[in-house]
């Protein structure tokens, strides 16, 4: 087992050399990633993965900056997250390491297409242990908070584009983890996550983190008729764990974030089958009633 793995890790890299030192196409990188990835998949050893992952890495990265694969599908990379913008100008790449101790590794990339019509790459560095204030910090691609993306929602504020990223993230052995996240960008056009758009009450916030048992499943989605991102509301499953967010799971009630006048809103109470009723209305402050627990922070 261990001289295959040895000898696995030697011919991916001799692959990624080769292909990196030649004119190849798009297609053919396609190949070579699609067979890398199944290898990482299946490498049970952890610092084998290590090495296959660092491969992937660097033969996707060689095949995002040639013309053309801004346009290019990647259909056959199954097994990593893939999502573009509706305005065609920010697709983003997310996949995931899961580690030992059940903590995971997350690793990215997103393309930018200019004013020009070049496409720039900016390498996504997990840095998430770094945050000690999601609800307020904001990130850049050497500090981002690791996450899979699978959706991305265009708005418009103060007269520019605002994506809302939404993503999950495993965690830990115990809970699980939900974002919503805006994405901008600076004048340089590098990725800016994280923006006060987010308005709870009285109170706004640069982006939202749900955490619940890992045991439990949580929706969480656009919304495209009533314009809202709904999701499930989390609560405890008794009153003794409050706060304690490995315990919380879905309630069967669902709240979420209406876009309004340029920002989200937080609404409670929505009805799935009719999200637009007059009920779904954004709260007047977070006291009254109580706070939603995603403004909580998490006990030590």
């Amino acid at each position: 087992m261990i001289r295959f793995t040895v000898l696995t890790i030697i011919s991916t890299f001799l692959t990624v050399i080769q292909l990196s030192a030649q004119d190849v196409t798009l297609m053919q990188l396609e190949d070579s990633l699609d067979k890398t990835l199944t290898t990482l998949i299946k490498e049970p050893l952890p610092a084998s993965k290590i090495e296959i992952n660092n491969k992937f890495h660097a033969l996707l990265k060689h095949a995002l900056q040639k013309e053309g694969a801004f346009e290019y599908p990647f259909e056959r990379l199954k097994n990593i997250g893939k999502i573009s913008s509706h305005d065609k100008k920010v697709r983003i790449f997310t996949w995931n390491i899961p580690q030992q101790n059940g903590t995971h590794l997350y690793f990215g990339f997103i393309q930018v297409k200019t004013s020009t019509n070049s496409v720039e790459l900016h390498e996504l560095v997990d840095k998430a242990i770094t945050y000690t204030d999601p609800l307020n910090e904001l990130g850049s691609p050497n500090r981002w908070m690791g996450t899979l993306y699978y959706d991305i929602v265009e708005q418009q504020y103060n007269g520019n584009p605002v994506y809302i990223l939404l993503g999950f993230d495993f965690n830990n052995l115990f809970s699980s983890k939900k974002r919503i996240e805006p994405l901008t960008f600076d004048p340089k056009g590098t990725p800016i996550f994280g923006n006060k758009v987010l308005v709870v009450g009285n109170q706004t916030v640069s982006r939202v983190v749900f955490e619940y048992s890992a045991r439990a499943t949580m929706a969480l989605r656009y919304d495209e008729a009533s314009n809202t991102i709904v999701f499930d509301h989390l609560s405890p499953s008794e009153q003794k764990y409050v706060g304690n967010f490995q315990f919380y799971g879905p309630d069967f009630s669902y709240d979420g974030f209406k876009f309004e006048k340029g920002q989200w809103h937080y609404v409670r109470d929505i009805d799935i089958r009719n999200p637009q009723r007059d009920k779904a209305a954004p709260i007047e402050k977070p006291a009254d009633p109580p706070q939603p627990d995603f403004l909580y922070k998490p006990k030590k």
